[in-house]
This record gives C-alpha cells, sequence and structure tokens, in this order.
C-alpha cells in the first residue's frame, strides 16, 4: 500500500507537470474544440500537442476560429497588438455651430476663443462658432502625434541597458502607437541583454516591423490617409488607402496593415456619420416642419396652392422623411439607402423629445378627427365621462321640461359651433402648427420610435370638458369646450 505522502507527492508532480503544459482550449471554424499544448508557431500555422492523447497536430491559421487565431498570432508576434488605434483619454468633443465636431484637449478657453490640442497641433476656435463643449474620452491620437505618445510613455518607463522587461514594453507600445523605428531599437536591446526571451515572438517582430520602417514613402502616405480621417474627411481618407494598395509590388505584410487601418477608418466613418445622420435628420424634421407651419401658402385664396392641413399630414405621411434622406445624403455624400437609410433605421434611441398637438388634439383624436392615436384607456375614460355627462344633461332636461321651463332650448341656442380642423388650421399660429405636425409626424409617420403619450388638462374646461355659459335667460348652463372639443385636454408624445 502506498504511503500518504507518497501520493501526495505523485499528485503534486502531475499537478506540476500540467502546468508546464500551458494547456489552451483551442476552437476550430467547424465548431470542434481541442485541449492542447501550443509548441510553436509560424506564418502557416501552429504546431500542438494534444492533452487527451499526446498526439501532435500541425493546425492552418485558417483552421481555427477566428478570435483564436487573432490571439495566437498576436501572441507569437506575428501580428502586432492593433488596440493601440483604441487608446483613449480623457478630452473634449467641441461641437461647432456648422452641426460637425472635432475631438481633441480643450488647453484655453476664454470668451472670445476655444483653443484645442489636435495631433499634437494648437487649433483655435471663435467662441461664437462653437455650440457646445462635451467632456468624452477620446482618441489618444486625436490629441498628440505618435512620437509625442512614445517620448511620454518612455519618460515613464526609462528603461536603462540590461532591463529586459522595461524594453520589451516600449517596443510594444512604441510599435502600438506606430513609431516602428524606436520598437525595432528596443527590441534588439531586448536580444542583446537575453537572446532566450520570448526570443520566437520578438523574431516574428522584427520581421514585420522592418519591412514597416523600409518603407517610408508609403508611410506617409499613410499618415496622410489617417490624418484625413482624424478630421472626418473619410472620402479622402479612404482614397488614400485604395491609391496605397492599389501600388504595384506591394510587400504583402504591409499590404495587411494597410487593410487594416483602411478597415478601422471604415468603421470610424460609419459610426462617426451615424451619430452625424441621427442629429441631422431630428434638425431637418424641425425645421421642415417649421417651414411648412410659416407658409404663406396656408392663407392663400388659391385652392392649387393652398396649404391646408390636409396637404401638411399627407406631406408628413408620403414625402418628408424621402426629402430628409435625400438632403442627408446629398450634404455628406452618402449612399441614400445603402447608408443613410441604414444608419437611421439602427440608430442608437439616446434622444427623448416630445411634442404635443396642442389644442388641434381634437383633429386626431374625436369622433370625427379619424385616428385615435392608440390611448384605449385615455379613450375609455373620456366615453365614460362623456356618456355620464349625457346622462346628466338628460336628467336635466326631463327635470326642466316637468317644471314647464324652456333651458334645454337655452342651451341648444347657446351652444356654440365647434371650428372645424381647416379653420384650427388657419386661426392658431405658427408655434401651434409647428408642434402638431412633430406630434403627428412622431405618432403616424413611422419613422419615431414613440415611448409614451399622457395629456395634458385643457387650461380653458380645467379638463371637464365642458365651459359655463350664460344663458339668453339669464343663468348658466354647460356647453361643449370650443377649445378642446369635449376632449378635456392636450394629447402630447414622447419619442425618440
Amino acid at each position: 500500500m502506498r504511503s500518504p505522502m507518497k501520493v501526495l507527492l505523485s499528485m503534486i508532480i502531475v499537478l506540476m507537470f500540467a502546468l508546464t503544459l500551458k494547456a489552451e482550449i483551442i476552437f476550430l471554424k467547424d465548431g470542434r474544440l481541442l485541449h492542447v499544448k501550443v509548441l510553436s508557431g509560424d506564418e502557416r500555422g501552429i504546431a500542438v500537442e494534444r492533452l487527451d492523447n499526446g498526439g501532435r497536430l500541425f493546425l492552418r491559421w485558417d483552421h481555427l476560429r477566428e478570435r483564436d487565431r487573432k490571439r495566437l498570432r498576436i501572441e507569437f508576434g506575428l501580428e502586432d497588438d492593433d488596440s493601440g488605434s483604441d487608446l483613449l483619454m480623457p478630452g473634449h468633443r467641441i461641437h461647432v455651430r456648422k452641426g460637425d465636431y472635432v475631438d481633441g484637449l480643450v488647453i484655453e478657453e476664454t470668451q472670445d476663443k476655444v483653443v484645442v490640442m489636435r495631433e499634437g497641433g494648437r487649433v483655435e476656435y471663435l467662441r461664437a462658432a462653437v455650440r457646445r463643449i462635451e467632456e468624452r474620452q477620446v482618441s489618444v491620437f486625436d490629441v498628440y502625434t505618435p512620437e509625442e505618445l512614445y517620448q511620454q510613455h518612455l519618460a515613464e518607463i526609462q528603461p536603462v541597458d540590461g532591463d529586459v522587461v522595461g524594453h520589451f514594453e516600449m517596443a510594444r507600445w512604441a510599435a502600438k502607437v506606430e513609431v516602428y523605428h524606436e520598437a525595432i531599437g528596443h527590441y534588439l536591446k531586448v536580444r542583446e541583454a537575453d537572446p532566450e526571451y520570448k526570443a520566437e515572438f520578438i523574431e516574428n517582430q522584427l520581421k514585420r516591423l522592418e519591412i514597416l520602417d523600409r518603407n517610408k514613402e508609403l508611410r506617409d502616405a499613410i499618415r496622410l490617409a489617417e490624418r484625413a480621417g482624424n478630421n472626418h474627411k473619410y472620402g479622402e481618407c479612404l482614397a488614400y488607402f485604395d491609391e496605397i494598395l492599389a501600388a504595384s509590388g506591394l510587400d504583402p505584410e504591409l499590404k495587411k496593415e494597410v487593410e487594416k487601418k483602411k478597415d478601422r477608418y471604415v468603421k470610424k466613418r460609419w459610426k462617426y456619420f451615424s451619430e452625424l445622420v441621427v442629429k441631422t435628420y431630428h434638425r431637418e424634421v424641425r425645421k421642415r416642419l417649421k417651414d411648412i407651419a410659416q407658409s404663406k401658402d396656408i392663407r392663400s385664396t388659391d385652392a392649387e396652392k393652398a396649404l391646408g392641413i390636409q396637404k401638411a399630414m399627407s406631406y408628413c405621411r408620403s414625402q418628408l422623411h424621402k426629402d430628409i434622406v435625400e438632403e442627408i445624403a446629398r450634404r455628406h455624400e452618402l449612399e441614400p439607402k445603402k447608408e443613410v437609410e441604414e444608419m437611421w433605421k439602427n440608430r442608437k434611441f439616446n434622444i427623448k423629445l416630445s411634442a404635443t398637438y396642442g389644442s388641434g388634439t381634437f383633429i386626431v383624436e374625436s369622433a370625427g378627427g379619424g385616428n385615435n392615436g392608440g390611448l384605449q384607456d385615455a379613450q375609455l375614460n373620456r366615453r365614460v365621462q362623456e356618456a355620464r355627462l349625457r346622462a346628466r344633461r338628460a336628467d336635466l332636461a326631463r327635470a326642466e321640461a316637468r317644471s314647464g321651463g324652456n333651458q334645454q332650448d337655452q342651451q341648444q341656442a347657446a351652444q356654440p359651433k365647434l371650428i372645424s380642423k381647416d379653420e384650427w388650421w388657419v386661426q392658431v399660429d405658427s408655434v401651434q402648427r409647428e408642434f402638431f405636425l412633430r406630434a403627428y409626424y412622431a405618432e403616424h409617420c413611422g419613422q419615431m420610435q414613440v415611448i409614451s403619450s399622457s395629456w395634458r388638462v385643457c387650461q380653458t374646461c380645467g379638463g371637464t370638458g365642458t365651459i359655463k355659459q350664460l344663458g339668453a335667460q339669464g343663468g348658466y348652463t354647460k356647453v361643449t369646450c370650443p377649445r378642446s372639443h369635449g376632449l378635456k385636454g392636450d394629447k402630447v408624445i414622447y419619442y425618440k
């Protein structure tokens, strides 16, 4: 029988052996997984040892799932960690009045100007040209040049000769911020101090970095492309990248780097314009509906030229969205269907807005007005209240008939004539017309997401649906509120 001490010792040996294997679970593209020790890697693929049966395999990179392939290629130095493109720092987004914005770091702000640090330089904006300044995380490349980022990190680490870890970290950082010459220098110092330290990784990195560092003209062209992209000139940026990729004799490793950078700016372009499209869309809705509400054709006596409420509502339903999409596409050189429509459709719903039909609520809510907007609870309550009101009026009429009075006739004579929707459209001011159209567009035209709706008490009738009016023979009678048309309030739409 084995002693407990021997059993424990054997377990420790097994555990130590398992730890030295650096076991990994790797997923293949077809969904299978392997429990392996990764032995080596090169441009063709990786050599692994299976931990279930000890067998050895060579797996090509295209056999692996994308996530594992990228991670392992980075670990073997075959591909650099491109997370440098996502390095962030506290900064500012400066929104200018023409509707655009820039990211950077505000270093001076006075009543007359705003000074922003961008790409290592100072950019001045007139204070009157700036709508607002928003604190947020920005890319370090929006504020500093790659050389400045390298020098900042160098001053922090300060590696000395023989500092293997310090020089290795500086090499990774220099490659990440694309100062390739300095990265090569730090890797060579690591190799000089300890030839065995991450030897395979450093060898692979030196090969790719030397290719990148040799092609200075192409790197300068890449810088121009990146500068254009960082200034939101994405058409110019992508044109530069396409020109570089079309060059004959382009080194495969360099081509891979350029394609990776281009893809990054394609994504930045989509993100930038996605935000801009949403803001511009909402702004265009307000502008165009305001123009309609202020149109002189509203009071035109020419039947064909007159801009009545029905025509305005029809335009909202059938044409407004198309016009806005075409305008945004023209202004920002985007594809109407493939880009503007998709960006609007897939927008982030982080803007909450509201609009009210105001005194025009009866146009969409009354029995003669058509649509009810889906407020079933409010409708039910209103109908119950109206039924009770009719019952009370009937009781009152019967009582008056028995008493020989003629107050019912007085009520009918005193009942004011309620205005039609066309009369309302002409009589109210442009602000009420604009808000009515905004509420209508949000609720009925399919482009906004309605969050909720509510009712504001009518200021004329106090939410009762009726007002007291002096009768012809003296005394007061209750008549339908001429403002709310008996609806008791104004409907408000909350949307985004």
